[in-house]
């Protein structure tokens, strides 16, 4: 077998065609390469455009003003981290200034002002030669939609021009040993595999390189967490072997099935189709979904999935998804050398679909809330929550939420949903309980009212103690859950698992709670370290997190960023995001932005104030506000299929 592996290689270098494949792979990876480069311009030119924009917007201060004089002595300082941590330290109410500027229409700038615009000022000049808008670690060991595509060709172009010519030597081996024909398959697989890889692994060197030039990420130490223990640091050399030995199994596996295929289909072009519908249809079909990981050939192309995540930390995923894969691959080496049958290529196939495993999502699935939505009216998957009231979906009746009829609905306070029902605490001195209203015990309990009882709905009496009555938020289901206070973190055990100042506007996505500081900052806790980490983003007054991606309201410029990039270039209020469609507020009215056709809608003229669109995104609840004397502020919620609303009551 080596000296077949030999004679290949061989073959390959002294052969012109082997040169052909060489110069073409060559182009192929510079010309990917200068995409990606230009790609990464342009995200550098936007931030250099954002920059520009805010500084043209005080063009206006007079040269010999003390405020020019200030911003001329701030680009000496363009590289002194003190000068910045300084007015980082420095809290001011960025979003109460804006105000003031409208409505003063000065283009003096105030002192209190100022130190605001010294601040953003100082993160640009530092960033816009050198920081990637929305850089990933993993972004540079994943590869795009194009880079699939010229993958696809080369994989089809070195299969028809090189193993064809093989193929040719494979019959001196035939004879010469009972193994021959077994050696000769396993030595071309093995062959074509390092060479197809080797393409791979270079585009990734490159790519790397690239980032590595344009970014201010430092890729000398990678934090990957695996089995949701603590994260040991690797470098990135050990990164990168990871990745590479993921690209040789890609390519073994192609080839494999190639080979497999070759012997029932003798049409090449059928060939690369079948390729094309196991490697490209599903990458274009489930995108950034952690489904993807279920296809080894493309979690394989795409490393940077095992360690997705955004900002300058990484999400990992479960390990046991890197074991399960590598069993599977181990079966499949086995059964790609046997005889050709077509039962092995059947079974193979169907091997390939149900290949991988789900990560481990017992309480990530739970743990996906954001507050920022919830503050003013809360959902789950079957009720709507309003002071105290719950609408059922199905029939959009209102029930008040009381443990009985002599109760009032009043007396409940602090009530947040949950997937499985809600938690609430009632107004009562001496009660030291937390309540669970579990949704089955729920729907049981709705068949069994009579006409005179529709104005309540009967509670779940299950109590858990408390220490505090004073709660921000509760996550988690009935099984497992933490309680959020203002200074703490509790278990379903009453254990306090974390201590430290916290607000009552956050998130959670993935295993880590996100939470809005005083400061006008993010900063994220671990829920199985509970180790906290301030996160590198523009100052907001509101964010949430949704299909992996982190928005938030700029106070600066009133935009909607998504990981720290301009998402949605208009001034806006309150917002919530669906797929490809963004609802927005404004002082004339309710909006809905379609990213796809890149057209805004009108959806009501009315002033509003908080907005939320259902988790099916079938409806949009909002609650109106107006100037006018008499008018009644309302709570409407809008079926955005009919158009129509299907529920209004007084806020």
């Amino acid at each position: 077998m080596y000296q077949l592996i030999k004679l290949y290689f061989r073959l390959f270098f002294k052969n012109n065609k082997g040169l052909l494949i060489i110069l073409i792979l060559l182009f192929t990876s510079f010309s990917t390469l200068y995409i990606n480069l230009h790609q990464t311009k342009i995200n550098r030119d936007t931030t250099t455009q954002i920059y520009d924009q805010y500084i043209d917007k005080y063009s206006g201060i007079p040269n010999n003003s003390k405020e020019k004089q200030i911003l001329k002595e701030l680009d000496s300082y363009e590289n002194n981290e003190d000068i910045l941590k300084e007015y980082q330290n420095h809290q001011i109410n960025q979003k109460e200034y804006l105000k003031k500027q409208r409505k003063n229409n000065s283009n003096i700038l105030k002192k209190d002002a100022l130190n605001s615009f010294y601040l953003y000022y100082l993160k640009i000049k530092n960033t816009q030669h050198k920081e990637i808008v929305n850089t990933k670690y993993t972004d540079c060991l994943n590869f795009n939609n194009l880079d699939f595509i010229i993958i696809l060709f080369l994989f089809f172009l070195i299969y028809s021009i090189y193993l064809k010519e093989i193929d040719d030597h494979i019959w001196i081996y035939e004879k010469t040993t009972s193994n021959g024909i077994k050696n000769a398959k396993k030595s071309k697989i093995f062959v074509f595999s390092c060479i197809w890889g080797l393409f791979l692994i270079l585009m990734t060197i490159g790519k790397i390189l690239i980032f590595k030039h344009f970014s201010r990420l430092d890729f000398s130490i990678i934090n990957i967490p695996w089995c949701s223990k603590n994260c040991p640091n690797i470098s990135l050399i050990t990164f990168i072997c990871f990745c590479t030995f993921l690209y040789y199994i890609a390519s073994y596996l192609l080839c494999s099935l190639s080979i497999l295929l070759k012997k029932f289909i003798h049409s090449n072009i059928f060939i690369l189709l079948v390729l094309f519908i196991f490697v490209y249809i599903p990458l274009a079909f489930l995108g950034n979904s952690i489904h993807i990981l279920y296809f080894p050939f493309i979690s394989f192309l795409v490393p940077g999935r095992y360690f997705a995540g955004y900002g300058e930390k990484m999400l990992g995923i479960d390990f046991h998804i890197v074991i399960i894969e590598l069993i599977i691959i181990f079966i499949f080496f086995l059964l790609s050398f046997f005889k050709g049958k077509r039962k092995n290529l059947i079974f193979l196939s169907l091997l390939i679909l149900i290949t991988g495993c789900s990560s481990n999502q017992n309480n990530s699935s739970s743990f996906q809330y954001n507050s920022y939505h919830e503050l003013n009216f809360a959902e789950n998957k079957e009720y709507y929550y309003f002071s105290n009231k719950i609408i059922d979906k199905n029939d959009w009746k209102e029930y008040s939420l009381v443990r009985n009829l002599y109760e009032s609905s009043n007396n409940l306070i602090n009530v947040f949903p949950q997937k499985d029902g809600f938690f609430y605490t009632i107004d009562d001195d001496e009660s030291e309980y937390l309540y669970l209203f579990n949704n089955d015990f729920q729907d049981v309990k709705l068949k069994k009212l009579s006409s005179l009882q529709k104005n309540f709905m009967n509670i779940e009496q299950q109590h858990i103690p408390i220490s505090d009555k004073n709660i921000l938020g509760i996550i988690g289901n009935r099984n497992r859950y933490y309680i959020i206070y203002s200074d703490k973190i509790t278990n379903q055990n009453n254990k306090v698992v974390y201590k430290g100042k916290l607000t009552n506007h956050y998130s959670i996505y993935h295993q880590h709670l996100y939470f809005l500081q005083d400061d006008y900052t993010i900063i994220k806790i671990s829920l199985d370290t509970f180790k906290k980490e301030k996160l590198d983003t523009p100052l907001c007054d509101y964010f949430y997190i949704k299909n992996n991606h982190l928005y938030l309201h700029n106070i600066q410029d009133d935009k909607l960023y998504c990981d720290n990039q301009i998402l949605f270039n208009e001034q806006i209020e309150n917002s919530d995001i669906y797929k490809d469609k963004l609802y927005y507020t404004q002082n004339d009215g309710l909006f809905m932005y379609d990213f796809t056709y890149k057209e805004s809608t009108l959806l009501t003229k009315e002033k509003v104030y908080s907005l939320k669109i259902s988790i099916d995104g079938k409806y949009l609840s909002y609650i109106t506000d107006s100037t006018k004397k008499n008018k009644e502020i309302k709570i409407i919620i809008k079926d955005l299929k009919k158009n129509k609303i299907v529920y209004v009551r007084d806020a």
